[in-house]
Order: structure tokens, then sequence, then C-alpha cells
């Protein structure tokens, strides 16, 4: 399970975060991509663990919340950008068969909430 190490690669960054500028660190927030290869449920299940190893004090406690971002393409023929869930391969205004891959492989901390004490 390598959501292990991608939490403890995410803990590793908060607590160097902590150490700079200090306080508890009460939650942080995940953006993850469809294409990222990151279960969220693995994730969230090995963030207790990854925690647990951690020595700095000011991390215990700390909720991982993590929002799962959409795919984004966007047509070669046409420019429309779509949204989905899934990969999409036709364009849905133009039926162009090329769409072009923007997003959807993020990996990305996007908050930390801290307590400053």
């Amino acid at each position: 399970m390598h959501e292990l190490s991608v939490a403890q690669a995410l803990l590793d960054t908060v607590d160097r975060w902590q150490k700079e500028n200090g306080g508890n660190v009460l939650s942080l927030r995940v953006e993850i991509g469809r294409l990222a290869g990151v279960d969220p449920e693995a994730l969230a299940y090995a963030w207790p663990m990854a925690l647990g190893a951690s020595e700095n004090v000011h991390l215990h406690g700390c909720r991982l919340e993590t929002e799962m971002l959409p795919l984004e393409f966007s047509c070669t023929a046409c420019g429309r950008r779509v949204l989905s869930e899934k990969l999409v391969m036709i364009c849905p205004d133009c039926g162009c068969e090329r769409m072009r891959h923007l997003s959807g492989r993020e990996l990305r901390l996007k908050d930390i909430e801290v307590e400053h004490v």
C-alpha cells in the first residue's frame, strides 16, 4: 500500500511547516486527482499510522480531509473544456475524438488548519 508512504510524505511536509511556523495543526486538506493513483480511503486508513509514528506533539490529533478532483480535458478542435469523473474521448460539442488531458494527476496539500497557542 503506497498510500502509507504518501501519508508519511504529507506528514513530513506538515511537520516541517509546523516547526517553522508554530501552533497545533488541527487538520490538513489534500486534493487528489482521479488519475493520481492514490485511493482516498486507503490514505485515510494509513493516516493514523503515519501520525502515530510522529514525535511532534503539535501534530497529534491532526485530521486528514481529502477532496477528489475531476478530470479536465480540452477539445483540440473547438477548444471546449470538459470536466468529467471518467476519461473523455469524444467532445460533447463537436464530436472530435482528440481530447487533450489538462488535469487529474494532482496530489496537492491545499490547506493546513492551525490553532496558535
